[in-house]
């Protein structure tokens, strides 16, 4: 079959791919039509397609000189370059409009190393690696943490794996392709929403790209300084990776293996480089293999584990990927996939086109190394989309491929820029009219807490108005979501040594709105407001509110003891933070309620610290220890309603086993 005739086969695999996708990605369908769709329009022709390829090969170079025939204008690149720049940085505090509570919980822990720097290489309740958050450090000691400081320092990283993706492609195929690849991967939808989260998962790219891109520089060497050179790199790197993120540690057997073939297969390069590259890599990361096997180490990830490739979770990630992400919101997408339907499209043309173009050996260092990168997500039992982000380099890499087997040899440079402007157009589009806007995403998955920006976008303007304010973020029992303690940094008086103002005007802090009553025979003119009057009432934060309370309704006495409580449940909230998962909730317990006995004279911060040594034993599901908290809050405090109501609760669980109290929930 001559090039013309494959050409117009290609076309027409990709016009069925397209029209599938398009139908399983936006159309209302019931389960029974999509399964036709993807079995007719999608698994048959891929099949027939990949079957062709294998028949019909033809040579890498030729493939290469289609490729390379395309050349990005100067005001391409330059597009390029400003779309990633803007992309990166625009409203770069309000899309998506609010943190997730991960994001809280990883700047509470940078925050806690200005005061009391540890060298823990596993830290979180779930023991995630700790580079992150020492990367992250220094930035907090240039830039005043802020809402802007944990978006811009994910949006940097981000930028830099755009151009990591251009050095890194380079290194393996031509200019040409580099570019069509970086664009990919800086401007699609999975590098636009990863690029605004403050977690770990934002190195993942970056660090597997330069690992890779250092890999090739290294094999493809002439010099023994620049062998010697990129092989320390590429060692350097996949060591760095074990202490960035579990889900890099599939790097290691990848770069492994390939060097294994090119050293005893092959035959291209000394073989000791691969016995050094063993040796050094286990010297480097024996502290890390010491802290992940310990007795905590790997109990997150024992959790996940239900067995080997639990099909029913990996059909839901290739589902969230292609075609429907609603389920993995918000580290997915909640239109159509995570890939749009014109950039699966290419994917899939591009894995066909794949096959048509590489050997044998090539294919499976390919297939070996994709099959590691989407091991964390598919032997794990639940739907996280970050634990398969090592894997969205090579979809993309398909992606630019599949364009190249598309267009003649002579290259049609219009149509080109066409797919780069209607794929990166679509998820543009899909980031910020869908993604950000909390009322399309799926209920359950609303990660980001409405309650918290209303009452930032409140004293945010209070701030404007009066000055550094005292906010007492301690006093709810919310010990997981400090998103508003990061955004309300830069004006705490109370955290922010450089706010310090003898002036301080107010006090605020979240509680219960049923604290209103008793709050206002103690200061006259104390005000409130309700968070979120739309929550439904079983919410559990259906009924908070923000109190603002002036400095001069609040003694001297008084408020020197909130000041002093607060930077003790702080201290509390960061061992609550760094939580070794093997120990049971309640023995922070002791340490609220050991805080809550001092109080003799403030009923109110004694229903409060009270009320937060309650909310431990319930996690542990000790109810009779639950009730007797919550019988002291209302005793040595105020019997405000909802006290009193999970008093009764408790009191009632209290007759039943925990397990079995625990299972019916």
């Amino acid at each position: 079959m001559n090039s013309r005739s494959s050409l117009g086969d290609t076309w027409v695999y990709f016009s069925i791919f397209l029209f599938s996708n398009v139908l399983l990605s936006y159309a209302s369908l019931p389960d029974s039509i999509k399964l036709i769709i993807i079995f007719a329009g999608i698994l048959i022709p891929f099949a027939m397609g990949c079957r062709n390829a294998l028949r019909q090969k033809i040579p890498y170079s030729t493939a290469l000189q289609s490729a390379s025939a395309f050349k990005p204008s100067k005001g391409l690149i330059l597009g390029f370059l400003a779309l990633l720049l803007l992309t990166r940085f625009y409203h770069l505090t309000s899309l998506p409009f609010w943190p997730i509570s991960d994001e809280g919980i990883l700047s509470s822990l940078v925050l806690s190393l200005n005061k009391h720097w540890n060298g823990d290489l596993l830290q979180g309740e779930i023991r995630f690696e700790a580079l992150f958050t020492w990367i992250c450090y220094p930035f907090f000691k240039w830039m005043t943490p802020s809402l802007f400081t944990i978006r811009f320092i994910p949006g940097l990283f981000s930028l830099l794996t755009g151009l990591t993706a251009y050095w890194t492609a380079k290194k393996y195929f031509s200019t040409s392709w580099a570019f069509i690849f970086a664009w990919f991967c800086s401007l699609s939808f999975w590098a636009f929403s990863l690029s605004r989260f403050f977690m770990p998962t934002i190195l993942i790219p970056l660090f597997e790209l330069a690992a890779l891109g250092s890999l090739a520089a290294f094999l493809s060497s002439k010099s023994s300084l620049q062998r010697w050179s990129f092989f320390l790199l590429t060692t350097l790197m996949v060591c760095l990776c074990f202490y960035t993120s579990i889900i890099l540690d599939v790097i290691w057997p990848c770069v492994a293996f390939v060097l294994a073939a090119e050293c005893f297969y092959q035959k291209r390069i000394n073989k000791k480089f691969f016995f050094i590259f063993l040796i050094l890599t286990a010297l480097l990361d024996w502290p890390m293999f010491l802290a992940r096997f310990s007795a905590e180490g790997l109990s997150h990830v024992q959790q996940t584990w239900i067995g080997l490739f639990p099909w029913k979770n990996d059909l839901t990630y290739i589902n969230s990927l292609f075609w429907d992400g609603r389920a993995s919101y918000p580290f997915g997408s909640d239109w159509g996939g995570l890939f749009n339907p014109l950039l699966t499209s290419l994917i899939f043309i591009g894995f066909i086109y794949i096959l048509r173009i590489f050997d044998f050996y090539t294919l499976v260092c390919a297939s070996v190394c994709f099959t590691f990168f989407l091991l964390p997500g598919f032997l794990s039992g639940s739907l996280e989309m970050y634990r398969i982000t090592n894997s969205f380099i090579f979809f993309m890499a398909a992606a630019a491929w599949g364009i190249f087997s598309l267009i003649p040899s002579k290259t049609n440079y219009g149509l080109i820029v066409l797919f780069l402007t209607c794929t990166t157009g679509l998820d543009i589009y899909n980031f910020i009219y869908y993604y950000a806007d909390i009322r399309i995403a799926p209920p359950g998955h609303q990660w980001r807490s409405v309650e918290y920006f209303n009452a930032y976008q409140i004293l945010s303007n209070l701030n404007k108005q009066s000055g550094p304010i005292d906010v007492f973020t301690e006093w709810n029992t919310d010990y997981d979501n400090k998103t508003l303690d990061i955004a309300c940094y830069p004006f705490n008086a109370l955290d922010n040594p450089e706010t310090f103002n003898p002036h301080v005007s107010w006090a605020a802090f979240t509680i219960n709105s049923d604290y209103l009553p008793f709050l206002k025979n103690k200061f006259s003119h104390v005000q409130w407001l309700l968070l979120n009057p739309n929550l439904p009432t079983n919410d559990l934060h259906h009924s908070l509110g923000l109190f603002l309370i002036p400095i001069s309704d609040i003694s001297s006495s008084v408020l020197n003891q909130w000041i002093k409580t607060q930077k003790e449940c702080e201290e509390i909230d960061f061992a609550v933070k760094n939580k070794n998962p093997k120990k049971p909730w309640a023995i922070y317990e002791k340490y609220f309620s050991d805080l809550a006995s001092q109080q003799k004279n403030d009923r109110f911060l004694s229903s409060i610290l009270w009320e937060r040594a309650a909310s431990f034993p319930l996690m542990d599901g000790n109810f009779p220890l639950t009730a007797l908290d919550f019988q002291r809050a209302i005793q040595k405090g105020y019997p405000v309603p909802h006290l009193q109501k999970n008093l009764k609760l408790a009191l009632f669980l209290s007759h039943y086993p925990a397990q079995s109290v625990q299972k019916a929930q």
